[in-house]
């Protein structure tokens, strides 16, 4: 799998295995049974990850155990979630301090630090998760808009926010705000029974949906 990454500029440019992705392969091996390691193989482009496949799930060995990654530990089934979408490389869940109702995290399954080392291929399904997310998005919610974006400011764990806009200041900058002192506080947790009914009706649309 060392070969020219596909759908990045410049022929024959290859992956690069970092030395400390050695070294974790090798502390993996000594610290997990030999029936837990299905395949160990080399991802991104420049900076590489190493990863090791346990139980179907990529799980990231540069940087660090799927214990120490909140995001690698829903996507591996680690950690409850209110999915409403799966696939073999990405998840949508809905994240339970909302900025408004019906915010969802569409994350690659396996970990990345920033979105622009996601392989091409993972970061284009997750854009059209997005994109098929916004209409169902707006029609459930009534709102005009509904905003795409990627941050990585919370958890370094390269992930998409995809907001139903109640209002135009839901997804804003610092930089807009008049006041020098602004007082920041914890959204509110939203009640699991809430959480799994948006998500069975986001579900049931999607499916509905042609990707």
């Amino acid at each position: 799998s060392l070969g020219p990454t596909p759908g990045l500029p410049g022929p024959g440019l290859k992956r690069i295995i970092p030395s400390p992705a050695r070294q974790k392969r090798a502390e993996c091996k000594a610290s997990h049974p030999a029936e837990e390691i299905e395949d160990v193989e080399f991802s991104s482009w420049l900076g590489a990850s190493a990863f090791y496949v346990k139980h179907g799930v990529k799980i990231c060995m540069t940087h660090g155990t799927i214990e120490h990654c909140l995001f690698c530990r829903i996507a591996a089934g680690r950690l409850p979630a209110h999915f409403v979408y799966e696939s073999p490389k990405v998840v949508a869940f809905l994240d339970i301090r909302p900025i408004r109702i019906g915010h969802i995290q569409v994350i690659p399954r396996a970990h990345f630090d920033y979105y622009d080392t996601i392989p091409l291929e993972t970061l284009t399904e997750m854009a059209s998760v997005g994109q098929q997310l916004a209409p169902i998005l707006r029609h459930l919610f009534a709102v005009d808009r509904v905003a795409f974006l990627f941050t990585g400011g919370d958890i370094p764990h390269a992930h998409a926010h995809v907001v139903p806009m109640v209002e135009a200041t839901d997804i804003t900058s610092r930089q807009y705000i008049a006041e020098q002192t602004i007082t920041f506080r914890d959204r509110p947790r939203v009640p699991d029974s809430e959480l799994s009914a948006t998500a069975k009706s986001l579900r049931l649309r999607l499916q509905e949906s042609v990707f």
